[in-house]
């Protein structure tokens, strides 16, 4: 249920944004979601829209995001050797990498520390 979910953005369908010029109930729930997305906060945005009527249409119901052909066609799929140390993404994924291990390894140590005290105890008290 959206409602559980609390989202930051929501998406409208392309058949949604492709049907609201020619149908009223396709209209009535894009309206229905922007006025939800107000409600609650969040971002809304258009998917597919690939026509000036569907643009301006949800334009009109307050939509201020939007994805389509008519705005620019997809672009090749980045690869994964362009991000380089130069980009600096792999030298702060590495870094993320090792602060998590970090963090792992001193949680690790305080659990043996924990666990040698109480070996420790147990053994006096036997």
């Amino acid at each position: 249920m959206l409602a559980d979910l609390n989202p930051d953005l929501i998406k409208i369908d392309r058949d949604l944004v492709q049907g609201a010029p020619k149908s009223e109930m396709h209209r009535i729930i894009v309206r229905g979601l922007v006025q939800v997305a107000r409600d609650s906060g969040c971002l809304i945005l258009a998917k597919g829209v690939e026509t000036e009527s569907e643009l301006e249409l949800m334009k009109s119901f307050g939509v201020e995001l939007f994805q389509g052909f008519l705005l620019g066609r997809p672009a090749p799929p980045f690869p994964v050797s362009a991000v380089s140390a130069e980009s600096g993404f792999s030298k702060k994924s590495q870094e993320l990498k090792n602060e998590e291990r970090n963090v792992r390894q001193a949680k690790l140590s305080k659990f043996f520390r924990i666990t040698t005290t109480l070996n420790e105890l147990y053994c006096q008290t036997t």
